[in-house]
């Protein structure tokens, strides 16, 4: 075959490959291959989704889920910075972000097989293209990290260097995650652990410079600071002293994954932890609370999600349901934890629950904290009974969802959430008249 009508062939079967959707991408896996793991029917499966073209519009909500989680990540982390932003706090800030993405495999393998399918339709009937995705994506990422890089900026003294703006930035250093993380999945070998942090630190100083100074400076300043950020030998990163109650409770989250707390011997926990047994009763008395304790590793991803700012289109019912989908979905994989959790707080609230304790759950754990700004707003906007108390809806909501989730197994996070938020709000909310 000559190899001008072979190069055609290639290129055409390229062409082909583009104009795929979603729902012909996810083809050669089987509905029955998809149930088989999880353990269902595929009846099932069609119960949750009336046909494949569903399932794919499925998939790409799905990474809408794991992008949103990762802007409330990073607005978290870069948010803890912005009180003594320093070159040095947004090089923590950046390694902190390139630790997430490391590990995202899904995400970006999501990411790309829709970058792959943006011409077509998600699938039959629908309306979805992959480019309407990750537009929408990419305009989240935007609008909920420019604001919070901007005002480091600003507690910095610094600004951009003109023709860039906050939201050139803040594009830059998405496409640099981005391209690193799909470059570090295939080949770990090409990118060293620190170069998306120099990279950012690098691009930091090219495109700021010194508020109100000559845009001239910032080639001076370049010079000036190349040794401390670029040239220089990546300072180590301050650890964080682990208290040992939470290095137990850390360490042993993963015996709980699957097995009841009453399952699991002292000595399985000290062996994780490498401690004794005698240090784990000093610090909790019973393997329950030890489960119960492995909550607060999941605390901070919960608390980020809490506090994504509201926009004028959602509203507190609307963040509470995310804070409390996230949190059911942690319960089907720490299936321990939850019990523990449940077994916990009846003990607490006993009349010597807190007696010889050397710390409380609420304390260490404080899940209904998470919910209790977003009560405190529907009380600000008349939407809550008087009568009602903000702290007892707040622990209402974490307490009967935990058991929900505990006692229906088989239900979809969805049908726990709605059913968990109908029982509690109803009689709660204050109805409009003539509704």
């Amino acid at each position: 075959m000559p190899y001008g009508r072979r190069r055609q062939l290639v290129d055409q079967g390229i062409e082909e490959a583009l104009s795929l959707s979603l729902q012909e991408l996810l083809a050669s896996v089987e509905t029955r291959t998809i149930t088989d793991a999880v353990g269902v029917t595929t009846g099932s499966f069609f119960h949750h989704f009336a046909n494949r073209a569903k399932f794919a519009e499925a998939v790409a909500h799905r990474f809408e889920e794991l992008w949103q989680e990762r802007i409330a990540r990073l607005v978290h982390e870069t948010g803890t910075v912005i009180d003594d932003a320093s070159a040095e706090q947004i090089r923590h800030a950046a390694a902190d972000e390139w630790d997430q993405l490391a590990r995202a495999d899904a995400s970006a393998g999501l990411q790309h097989l829709l970058w792959v399918a943006r011409n077509a339709p998600l699938g039959e009937g629908s309306e979805l293209t992959g480019q309407q995705i990750l537009r929408g994506a990419y305009q989240a990422f935007i609008e909920a990290v420019q604001p919070v890089y901007e005002v480091s900026l600003d507690n910095m003294g610094r600004e951009m260097l003109p023709p860039f703006t906050g939201r050139d930035m803040t594009v830059m250093t998405n496409a640099l995650a981005e391209g690193l993380q799909m470059i570090g999945v295939v080949a770990p070998d090409l990118v060293r652990p620190d170069l998306y942090v120099d990279a950012m630190a690098a691009a930091f100083i090219v495109i700021t410079r010194p508020r109100s100074e000559r845009a001239d400076v910032a080639h001076v300043e370049l010079a000036s600071l190349e040794a401390e950020l670029i040239v220089r030998q990546p300072v180590a990163r301050p650890r964080k002293r682990v208290e040992t109650w939470r290095h137990i409770a850390d360490a042993a989250a993963p015996l709980f994954a699957e097995r009841s707390p009453a399952d699991v011997r002292v000595a399985e926990v000290a062996e994780a932890a490498g401690v004794s047994p005698s240090t784990v009763y000093h610090q909790f008395g019973t393997v329950s609370a030890v489960a119960a304790a492995g909550w607060a590793q999941h605390v901070p991803e919960l608390r980020a999600i809490s506090e994504v700012p509201l926009t004028a289109d959602e509203g507190p019912l609307l963040r509470i349901e995310q804070v409390l989908t996230r949190y059911v979905e942690l319960i089907r994989v720490n299936w321990g934890l939850a019990q523990a959790l449940v077994s916990e707080i009846v003990t607490e609230a006993g009349p010597s629950g807190t007696r010889g304790r050397q710390r409380r759950l609420r304390d260490i754990v404080p899940l209904p904290s998470l919910v209790l700004e977003h009560v405190r707003e529907l009380r600000v906007r008349g939407l809550l009974r008087r009568r009602i108390d903000n702290e007892r809806l707040a622990r209402s909501l974490i307490h009967l969802c935990t058991l929900q989730a505990l006692l229906f197994p088989e239900e979809s996070v969805e049908r726990v959430v709605a059913e968990t938020m109908a029982r509690v709000f109803d009689g709660s909310l204050v109805v409009p008249s003539g509704a």
